[in-house]
């Protein structure tokens, strides 16, 4: 009977560990996965304003501050800036893109892949990324310069944990971004499909479960 109790114990241990987790969202672009509706070599490009999705958009400023543009690569792109899967730009000379949810809640941005759109030898692009709260104020800045023609995984730091939105500003040259990793500690209404990220204190309690589990096995 004792050992009935503290297996189901360490069993209860267990389904709190994953359950007890952070949404996390991995904004791929994949519905933008396409190619030209027409001549690709008229229509290289799609354009929008804004990009939802999951509850998150994704806006452009020019460098003056007025409303700008996104676009992305069609797969039959002519001049090869499709570089393996579906991605978004900023169309604009020193052009501003920011992320927020829709709803205007807390979010952690953890990751992102980037990718410098040119690919010629001496052509670098410098990413500026700065992090706000909900009162404006800037609390979080990393900076990152593609220099070669692959893919970059970008890990963002405990300064883009909860914040309100992240601006990132290209200069002088452009970056194609992708695999934009985001979190929030409560589940996300959006219609992006959602996977679930351990925290510390849960993956603690997934171990203590699994151990719990071994030992009671061994002493039956």
């Amino acid at each position: 009977m004792k050992k009935i109790v503290i297996l189901q114990f360490f069993t209860i241990i267990f389904l709190l560990a994953i359950t007890q987790n952070a949404h996390a969202l991995v904004i791929t672009f994949d519905d933008l996965q396409m190619n030209s509706p027409g001549d690709p070599s008229d229509e290289p490009f799609g354009f929008f304003d804004t990009y939802t999705y999951g509850g998150f958009i994704f806006t452009s400023e020019k460098y003056d501050g007025s409303p700008g543009q996104l676009s992305f690569p069609y797969q039959d792109n002519p001049n090869g800036y499709y570089y393996g899967s579906a991605s978004l730009l900023n169309r604009h000379d020193g052009g501003i893109t920011r992320l927020s949810t829709v709803s205007g809640d807390m979010f952690t941005l953890e990751a992102m892949d980037l990718h410098r759109h040119f690919q010629l030898e001496t052509y670098t692009a410098l990413v500026d990324f700065y992090a706000y709260d909900e009162t404006d104020t800037q609390v979080g800045n990393q900076s990152y310069l593609l220099e070669d023609g692959e893919w970059h995984n970008i890990v963002f730091g405990e300064d883009f944990q909860d914040i309100a939105y992240v601006r990132w500003e290209q200069s002088p040259y452009y970056h194609q971004f992708d695999n934009v990793t985001v979190s929030l500690m409560q589940s996300d209404e959006g219609s992006g499909p959602e996977t679930s990220t351990p925290e510390p204190a849960s993956l603690f309690f997934f171990g203590t479960g699994l151990i719990g589990f071994a030992l009671s096995r061994r002493r039956s």
